[in-house]
């Protein structure tokens, strides 16, 4: 995760969160309602926090997520890529 610069406690433990929620459900389709809700916030309020503190939209930083782990299972596994693109999220 980014540093995140001038994050509250509580904001900090929802990007905590956040990333937790994001790498249990990374092979699901998940929406920005689907983000707030698990974080127990509007998702007015997650698109203001991620914009402030991460400089990107929560959909953005999925996808990122998403990149960035399908790169790792490209150069870590011999997974094939439609096996690497169901983990994570990609097998539409």
């Amino acid at each position: 995760m980014p540093e995140q610069i001038g994050l509250t406690a509580s904001n900090h433990a929802i990007f905590d969160d956040l990333q937790a929620f994001i790498s249990d459900h990374l092979e699901d389709r998940i929406t920005v309602s689907d983000m707030a809700a698990a974080m127990g916030v509007s998702e007015s309020w997650l698109t203001r926090l991620c914009r402030k503190t991460l400089g990107t939209t929560p959909l953005r930083w999925l996808m990122e997520q998403r990149l960035k782990a399908a790169k790792e299972l490209m150069r870590e596994t011999n997974g094939t890529l439609s096996e690497i693109a169901a983990a994570t999220g990609f097998a539409d």
